[in-house]
């Protein structure tokens, strides 16, 4: 026994149906909108001090804004501060202090992390725990090893070197 059709699929017209593309629309600028702002906020974090050159690696792993450090060989251990003009950085050990060999630490970076420290704990804010190393190729591995050693003794659990990316 076959149904009787309702009036509405009686009387339907045979008409193209178009696609609504305003939805559409909506939806391909909220993905644009999307991959924009996450590809701009992936952007490099850290520009190479002028004069370093980076060894170059093959990881992908983006840097941190933490302490960070520059080692380099004709100047010796300097501290990058946000903003400043590389020419203004301070210079917390020069290179006759890091050429020293019976020296294993740099007490002035041991002074300033321990400051930094309590500054933190002064403002309720988390302890430096975490160190950005930008080393030149040419800086001897005593030199580094001298900044980890004394940046671990004074609490630093994490040491990241900036590295150039291979292409």
């Amino acid at each position: 026994m076959a149904f009787a059709p309702s009036k509405r699929q009686k009387h339907k017209k045979d008409e193209d149906t178009k696609l609504n593309l305003s939805s559409m629309m909506d939806m391909m600028t909220i993905i644009l909108l999307f991959l924009l702002k996450s590809f701009s906020a992936s952007g490099q974090l850290m520009q190479p001090a002028p004069g370093i050159e980076l060894p170059e690696s093959t990881a992908d792993m983006q840097p941190k804004q933490v302490l960070a450090l520059y080692l380099m060989p004709n100047q010796g251990l300097i501290l990058h501060k946000e903003g400043e003009a590389f020419e203004n950085l301070p210079v917390i050990a020069p290179v006759d202090e890091l050429q020293v060999e019976e020296d294993v630490m740099v007490p002035a970076l041991e002074s300033l992390i321990y400051d930094r420290n309590e500054t933190n704990a002064g403002l309720n804010l988390p302890p430096i725990e975490e160190v950005t190393i930008q080393a030149d190729q040419g800086v001897p591995y005593s030199w580094v090893l001298k900044v980890v050693q004394t940046a671990s003794g004074a609490g630093i659990a994490k040491f990241d070197f900036v590295i150039q990316q291979k292409s």
